[in-house]
């Protein structure tokens, strides 16, 4: 109904009551909302309505989104296909005006036709000035007075009166002033806003998108590029916006704002802090540091330092940005909630696991009661709790919450969505740590594949993904095909990041890692150095990421043999460690254990045990009897033990840790089998071979099922064929023993320094199998390449 419909009066009602009509829907179109609220219009009486459609002036549909609930908006946004946000800066401005038109209660100023109304929307959709425009502030006044009129007819009539005509006349101006006033301020606030909108939009189309036509390239005196990609348009705009906006700060901040975002978009993320650092700056001066686009300016520069691995700043940022949104807006405001999330994930990121937790299950509890069980921000955190159960080595907690949202966001949000691609990789990752390898690798691959159609080959989350799945390949023994995948995803980084950018930094190590396992421990070594040279320069010499660098050189020199070398490294970062992360730190334990390792190298067993010892006490009581790592630091001690011969204490210790891991891990998970061996060969050092052997079987089925080209399965074989030789088995135990060694022979080169003993200990075994049976050509065969082995390799120690 329109105003003069409402009127029930003999006006005619033409075309424009058609218009106002047009004006109603396009409104909902917009903002999913009626101008008027249905329910509440019931309410008051047909009197009552048709008084507030003659009178009333709707919110504007930008107005309107704005005060809208966070879910609410989410869910218009949504159904529209656009981010909130973006939702409103479209409308805002021009499609404010035309529909404000249609909707005006003098039909006078309403389109004529709908062929008006078109060639506006038309105007609007071609970036061309529209018709429709703010209401002046002399036509607010006048449509005041209209409103009310009874009260000016009354003020009038008792003028003459001079006490009550005085009194009622400066009423009447205060009003008249206050009404004036407010509607200059809405109009100047609504103008300023429409022309910063204006300006954004003639900005993108103009200096942005226009730049695809190689005319308009060649008119900027910029060299023509008929292939030109998004990453040197958004170069080419953001040249020009300091000058070009100059006098307009506001509008500077807008247009600054959307290219950082963009450059957030693509995954540039340095030069996207640039922009942001100076729209906050801009909003700041002009706005103050509270005001809602100041804060939003605040959360983009730390999301765009957390991208580059600024961590620290990151959280300082965000935990400012939270307190204020705390204040300002309160608790449970979707904002407020956003903010709590992004400070739990730069917290996460700075390792601090515990604390991170702790925000990100109440951030969730607000956002479940708040938003909804299903609202992308509730999953998001879910998401991140996940991750923090998963870096406490709550595998399966996390697994149940990851494979429950990746159901959810795929339902909600698709299938190829970027979200959902975030928990197919997520969950994968949890498959790798419960030792799915398999499974781990087949989501990785399906994840790079949507990802590479969606977001770009080049995209950093593609990247990653390949990281990952390189990862997995290693884990699975194809050591070439994580090499040839790493050193691709190194190359991309480079290219798109930077050579010095956190995440190739870490290509670097991963790629080393892949050397490292084929036996190419100069390789290894090289690029090892070569990381922790940029990341002494670029991080610092005391930065974690530099400290890891310096621990993985030490574990190359290790395995290259350079075991004096190994152990200076990695007690000089042992030290650092203490001081810079704490005594007590994962990165710092996992240094202890590695000197650990060196000293044992080097023969000396009662340093390394005493420090095996220090680690677990303090693994125990940091991450728990149960952690991944503390069962890790067990079977390490009881390796120590039986370096100095303690054969009784380190069977102990390996059955303890033995059935903790079968109960945790499961039987079959890498870490696992590893244990059986190490309580198999504490067995054999005790010649208690029916127990050995018992073991050997099991994990021997399980490797050859899941890891059948690995050395580590050929060991086991010939360790079973010792086992049997133990028992005077002897026809039994050869061709184990025999297929063991050839096959561990001809992976000799993947086989680490520091295990290749295992060779010497596998041609042990064969020379008394044969000694034993009284075959005394096959013993001095295999006597030959022992002493060949030995003249070889001098140093080796021999493992009991």
């Amino acid at each position: 109904m329109s105003p003069e419909q409402a009127q029930v009066s003999a006006i005619d009602i033409d075309t424009r009551s058609d218009i106002y009509s047009l004006g109603v829907l396009l409104y909902e179109l917009l903002t999913g909302r009626t101008p008027f609220d249905a329910a509440e219009l019931l309410k008051v009486g047909i009197d009552e309505m048709r008084r507030h459609i003659r009178e009333v002036d709707p919110p504007r549909p930008s107005t309107r989104l704005s005060t809208m609930k966070g879910e609410a908006l989410d869910a218009t946004a949504q159904r529209r296909e656009v981010a909130s946000p973006k939702l409103l800066n479209l409308i805002r401005g021009d499609l404010d005006w035309i529909v404000m038109r249609c909707l005006e209660k003098d039909r006078a100023r309403r389109y004529e036709t709908a062929n008006g109304l078109a060639a506006d929307l038309m105007r609007h959709m071609h970036h061309e000035p529209v018709s429709a425009s703010p209401p002046s502030q002399w036509y607010r006044l006048t449509k005041l007075v209209r409103r009310n009129k009874l009260l000016f007819a009354a003020g009038a009539a008792v003028a003459s009166a001079l006490v009550l005509g005085v009194v009622v006349s400066t009423w009447q101006a205060v009003r008249a002033s206050r009404a004036e006033r407010i509607a200059r301020t809405e109009a100047t606030r609504a103008d300023g806003e429409a022309a910063i909108s204006r300006a954004v939009n003639e900005f993108l189309v103009n200096d942005l998108l226009k730049q695809a036509d190689s005319r308009a390239q060649a008119d900027a005196k910029t060299a023509p590029n008929p292939d030109l990609k998004v990453r040197e348009a958004l170069d080419r705009a953001g040249e020009k916006v300091g000058e070009r906006f100059k006098d307009q700060p506001l509008t500077e901040a807008a247009v600054r704002d959307a290219i950082g975002s963009a450059y957030t978009g693509i995954g540039d993320y340095a030069k996207a802090s640039l922009h942001h650092e100076r729209t906050l700056q801009l909003r700041e001066r002009i706005l103050g540091a509270e005001q809602p686009s100041t804060v939003s300016a605040l959360n983009n520069l730390a999301t765009a330092y957390w991208h580059q691995g600024k961590y620290s700043e990151a959280a300082a940022i965000y935990a400012r940005t939270a307190e204020i949104r705390k204040r300002v807006l309160g608790l449970e405001h979707p904002d407020t909630l956003k903010s709590m999330f992004d400070l739990a994930s730069a917290i996460h990121y700075q390792r601090k696991y515990v604390e991170a937790e702790a925000l990100c299950k109440t951030t969730l509890e607000l956002q479940k009661r708040v938003l909804g069980a299903e609202h992308p921000d509730t999953l998001m955190s879910m998401n991140n709790l996940a991750e923090h159960y998963h870096s406490l080595a709550k595998y399966d907690e996390a697994a149940r919450i990851r494979s429950q949202t990746f159901e959810i966001r795929k339902r909600v949000l698709g299938s190829e969505h970027p979200d959902t691609l975030m928990s197919m990789s997520n969950l994968a990752g949890s498959y790798y740590a419960q030792g799915n390898f398999a499974e781990a690798a087949a989501l990785r691959s399906q994840t790079i594949e949507i990802r590479k159609r969606v977001l770009g080959a080049e995209h950093p989350e593609t990247l990653y993904t390949m990281n990952n799945l390189a990862g997995t390949y290693i884990a699975q023994g194809k050591f070439v095909e994580a090499a040839a995948l790493q050193f691709q995803t190194l190359e991309i980084r480079k290219r798109v990041l930077g050579a010095e950018h956190p995440d190739t930094l870490t290509s670097m190590s991963n790629l080393a890692l892949a050397y490292r396992v084929q036996g190419k421990t100069a390789e290894a070594a090289a690029l090892n150095a070569q990381t922790l040279e940029i990341q002494k320069r670029v991080l610092g010499a005391e930065h974690p990421y530099t400290l890891t660098s310096m621990n993985n050189l030490a574990i190359a020199y290790l395995l290259q043999g350079k075991f004096a070398e190994a152990a200076a490294l990695v007690a000089q970062t042992l030290e650092i460690m203490k001081r810079v992360l704490g005594p007590e730190h994962p990165a710092t334990l996992t240094s202890m254990s590695d000197l650990a390792s060196a000293y044992r190298h080097q023969g000396k067993f009662a340093e390394a045990a005493a420090l095996n010892a220090q680690t677990l006490e303090i693994l125990k009581r940091v991450l728990g009897p149960e952690h991944p790592n503390t069962l890790t630091s067990m079977n390490n001690l009881a390796s120590a033990y039986r370096y100095q011969g303690k054969f009784a204490e380190a069977a102990a210790l390996n059955a303890q840790t033995l059935e903790i891991m079968k109960r945790v891990l499961g039987a079959e998970h890498p870490n696992t089998l590893t244990s059986m061996i190490n309580l198999a060969s504490a067995f054999l050092s005790q010649e208690r071979y029916t127990e050995a052997e018992s073991l050997l079987r099991e994990a021997l089925v399980i490797r050859e099922k899941k890891l059948p080209d690995e050395w580590q399965t050929f060991n086991t074989r010939n360790l079973l064929g010792g086992a049997l030789a133990g028992q005077k088995k002897l026809t039994e135990a050869e061709p184990f023993l025999v297929s063991g060694y050839e096959g561990m022979k001809q992976r000799e080169a993947i086989i680490p320094a520091g295990s290749k003993v295992r060779l010497k200990e596998a041609l042990e075994r064969l020379v008394r199998l044969y000694t034993d049976w009284s075959k005394p050509e096959k013993a001095a065969e295999w006597q030959k390449k022992l002493d060949e082995y030995n003249a070889a390799n001098p140093s080796r120690i021999r493992s009991p």
